[in-house]
């Protein structure tokens, strides 16, 4: 995707190419669970994170029987890069658990997520304007409480930073950095390279 993509889910519009996965996804919310479970199986081989996150936001989006809608996102910031197959997977569990937070429990009417694919970095924001969270379970005072000890548990197993910003009636903010070697197949294949070449400098130069 290119740089300041803009990938509207249920209720902000219609996606603009229907072979896009995020428009297929949207498709299949129709046809029940098992679309979307094939739809992540197939997303998780390609290491496409937003797509994962985008139809796990459906999946919540689908349960909601409030009146008025709540409205959700996923922006997408940089060129898309390929994750590693374990960090992928516990960023997507982090992911799906603040997104299950902010719709069971935030009252909020809309729902963002950003994804940010830096060069040195990788960058997860998921952010609400509902009513905030309580500074005692932010701080872990309250073990378990909305899945917080597992989701710090998560980012420390992938060496993640975790920052938590909130405020009553403001919202929540909630952001993920991972550093690009950690997170990016391709980095770590640079580095290696890299390293390769460094070796070789010393024989090449006699």
């Amino acid at each position: 995707m290119s740089e300041g993509t803009f990938v509207p889910v249920i209720g902000w519009g219609l996606w603009r190419s229907r072979a896009h996965p995020i428009a297929i996804a949207a498709a299949s919310i129709a046809r029940g669970g098992a679309a979307i479970l094939e739809l992540r199986c197939q997303a998780a081989d390609a290491g496409d994170l937003e797509t994962l996150l985008a139809v796990t936001g459906q999946e919540f989006t689908r349960q909601q029987t409030r009146e008025h809608p709540l409205r959700f996102r996923v922006v997408v910031e940089g060129q898309r890069r390929q994750l590693k197959s374990p960090v992928l997977a516990e960023i997507c569990h982090i992911g799906r658990e603040l997104l299950r937070n902010a719709f069971q429990h935030a009252n909020a009417r809309q729902i963002e997520i950003e994804i940010r694919y830096r060069r040195s970095i990788l960058c997860l924001h998921v952010r609400d304007d509902g009513q905030g969270i309580d500074a005692e379970i932010l701080g872990g005072g309250r073990n378990g409480h909305w899945g917080l000890a597992g989701i710090r548990e998560r980012a420390n197993r992938i060496g993640a930073k975790l920052d938590f910003w909130s405020k009553p009636e403001a919202g929540t903010e909630v952001k993920l950095t991972v550093p690009a070697l950690i997170a990016y197949a391709a980095a770590e294949r640079a580095a290696g390279f890299s390293s390769f070449i460094n070796h070789l400098m010393p024989f090449t130069r006699r």
